[in-house]
């Protein structure tokens, strides 16, 4: 017996997303994470070898939320594996915009931004100088001049998913994610991750 034959499900139970269909061990992370997302602010994390199927997973809960008319936010640090998951998303039907100064798009066209780590920073930070210079937030921001606001600016996230999240260091308050993380919560403190 397999010892993980008890998280898989059968292949009836698997969910299409557009052309994607999800594998039986995938269907169990995305239940599993959606189930977690509803109950908890804590953040979900999904544990899975390289050739998993994780940027079908990220595609399937993309599809998901922005059905119900949610915002997500993709975070990766490099632009290769943004790229990856947009890709999936498409093939999921799921429209999403692509937020990488390495890629050489900045857009948010649609309620689903995957975005590198760095760039989606840099823009944060330039909405809260914004927004300091106007007094619509309380923040230690110097303001030097006049500052325009990114794209980014109406966007709150309901959800953020994070590929590569070991990367992350969830201690480390002025990393880069951290700062996401916290500017995400200060727009939507129900925001889940």
């Amino acid at each position: 017996m397999n010892k993980f034959e008890h998280l898989e499900l059968p292949e009836s139970e698997c969910m299409t997303f557009g052309k994607l269909k999800l594998r039986p061990y995938q269907q169990y992370a995305f239940n599993r994470t959606i189930e977690h997302v509803k109950s908890s602010n804590d953040p979900s994390v999904i544990k899975a070898s390289v050739g998993a199927g994780k940027t079908v997973i990220i595609a399937g809960l993309c599809k998901h939320v922005s059905d119900r008319n949610g915002r997500v936010l993709v975070l990766s640090r490099q632009g290769e594996i943004i790229s990856q998951d947009a890709d999936d998303c498409w093939l999921a039907e799921c429209r999403n915009s692509i937020y990488s100064a390495s890629l050489g798009i900045k857009s948010t066209a649609y309620p689903v931004v995957m975005g590198t780590e760095g760039t989606i920073w840099k823009s944060l930070e330039q909405d809260l100088k914004y927004l300091k210079s106007y007094g619509h937030v309380d923040s230690n921001v110097e303001v030097n001049g006049f500052i325009n606001p990114s794209k980014l600016i109406d966007f709150a996230a309901d959800l953020i998913l994070i590929d590569e999240c070991h990367m992350v260091s969830f201690d480390e308050e002025e990393s880069q994610y951290m700062k996401i993380i916290s500017e995400m919560k200060r727009r939507n403190p129900k925001v889940r991750i």
